[in-house]
């Protein structure tokens, strides 16, 4: 009977020497150690897979090899989609694109010329200059035809085909006018033609479409009215006594909010 003290050995698991291992070790290691020295010369090299010898450093520097840039297409190439011709042109602000800066200086030049006498011209304030949001189908035309990606299928199909314009209808302005001296509150159509030259200071003009009055209101209050009700304020002598009584005479030292 075999004593309890006694180490039994695993029947499934083969003894190995200590120097078997050791050689196992410095096997992996240098192998290891290859495989670094060879992924090194790769990237130094930047030899590629048909210029190297060793199929392992081919391989590897193949892995590392930067993809190649791809090219965007020509703005002007015309391609088809299902037998549809699409423009693929830029084209200088979608329908629904805010004003730039150059649209805004061209409406406002057009209403400004529009006026009637220099003192007509000089007393306008324009409160607000917006864009005219267009019809949908020109937004439907502008993205499938005009503005990448590309969609014609936002157009309805006819037997003879959508006809397609060469460019987009013109842009339009909606302006809020005021005009101090007489007290009176306009709203203003202005179609905006290309506004290429509206860096010399809007004198590229757009056209005017409609002008309507609006009686009885007034506009939201503008940057000069609000100087201008802080002046008339403290010009206003009982305000004026009315700040010496709790020992303030330097008007300067007031702020008059209009809020």
């Amino acid at each position: 009977m075999a004593s309890t003290q006694e180490k039994a050995t695993p029947c499934c698991v083969p003894k190995t020497s200590n120097n078997n291992n050791n050689n196992n070790n410095k096997k992996m290691l240098s192998s290891s150690t290859e495989v670094l020295d060879n992924w090194s010369l790769a990237v130094g090299s930047g030899a590629g897979p048909a210029e190297d010898s060793n199929p392992k450093t081919a391989s590897m520097a193949a892995m590392i090899r930067p993809a190649e840039t791809i090219e965007d297409p020509p703005a002007t190439k015309t391609t088809t989609s299902k037998g549809i011709s699409i423009m693929t042109r830029a084209q200088t602000s979608h329908p629904l694109d805010p004003l730039s800066a150059a649209e805004i200086s061209v409406a406002v030049a057009t209403v400004r010329a529009a006026g009637a006498t220099p003192e007509v011209r000089d007393s306008m304030r324009f409160i607000e200059v917006v864009l005219v949001e267009p019809d949908k189908h020109v937004v439907a035309l502008a993205d499938a035809y005009f503005f990448p990606p590309f969609q014609p299928s936002l157009l309805p199909r006819t037997k003879r085909g959508p006809v397609i314009p060469s460019k987009l209808p013109p842009r339009r302005a909606r302006l809020v006018v005021y005009n101090k001296r007489s007290n009176e509150t306009s709203i203003w159509i202005v179609q905006l033609s290309e506004v290429h030259a509206a860096t010399r200071g809007g004198h590229h003009r757009g056209k005017v479409i409609s002008s309507n009055v609006v009686p009885d209101v007034q506009p939201p209050m503008d940057a000069m009215e609000y100087a201008e009700c802080e002046a008339v304020v403290k010009d206003f002598p009982p305000f004026q006594e009315a700040m010496k009584k709790r020992g303030i005479e330097d008007m300067d030292l007031v702020m008059v909010d209009p809020w």
